[in-house]
C-alpha cells in the first residue's frame, strides 16, 4: 500500500503544469468562440466535453511525458470556454431585447464575463461536495469523458477508435 501512496505522489505532482494551464486557456479560447458563435447562430450551447477530452489528450501525448492527471486538468480548462460562451450568448441578448439601442463597451462584457466566471466557479465550489461526494450523482457526460481519456491513455485499438 505504501508504494501506491508515492507513486500517487509523485503522479499528482504533474497535473498542474504550465503547459496544462496554456493548453487548456488556449483552448479555452478556441471552445468559448466556436461555442458562441453555434449559440448564437443556432441558439442551442453545444457541450465538447469528449471533444476536449480528445483534444487535450492528443496534444498532450504528442507533447510526451503526460498524465492523466495533466490531461483532466488541461481537458477541465478547455471545457470551461463553453459555460463561459453559455454565458455570453445568453446575456448579451438580453441587454438588447431589455433595451435596443443600448451599446455595450468592450469594458462592460469583459466585466460581466469575469464576474460571471468567477461566481460560477465559487458557487461551483461551494456546492461540489454535496453533489458530487455526498450525493454520488450520475454524470453521464463526465463518466464518458473520464472513459474516452483512460480509452486513449491505454493506447491500442481503443484510442485509433477515437479518432
Amino acid at each position: 500500500m505504501r508504494s501506491n501512496e508515492v507513486s500517487l505522489e509523485k503522479g499528482s505532482s504533474k497535473q498542474l503544469t504550465v503547459r496544462s494551464l496554456v493548453i487548456g486557456a488556449l483552448g479555452s479560447i478556441i471552445i468559448t468562440t466556436s461555442s458562441m458563435y453555434v449559440a448564437l447562430r443556432m441558439g442551442a450551447l453545444p457541450w465538447p466535453t469528449i471533444f476536449v477530452a480528445v483534444m487535450s489528450l492528443a496534444i498532450l501525448k504528442a507533447l510526451g511525458g503526460t498524465n492523466l492527471n495533466e490531461i483532466n486538468v488541461t481537458h477541465t480548462a478547455m471545457s470551461s470556454g463553453a459555460m463561459v460562451a453559455g454565458g455570453l450568448a445568453f446575456t448579451v441578448p438580453g441587454i438588447w431585447i431589455l433595451e435596443a439601442s443600448s451599446e455595450v463597451s468592450f469594458l462592460s462584457l469583459l466585466i460581466v464575463t469575469l464576474a460571471g466566471t468567477i461566481l460560477g466557479v465559487v458557487f461551483t465550489g461551494l456546492i461540489r461536495r454535496y453533489f458530487i461526494e455526498k450525493e454520488k450523482l450520475p454524470f453521464p457526460m463526465g463518466v464518458a469523458s473520464y472513459e474516452t481519456v483512460v480509452a486513449g491513455d491505454k493506447g491500442g485499438k481503443k484510442a485509433k477508435y477515437l479518432f
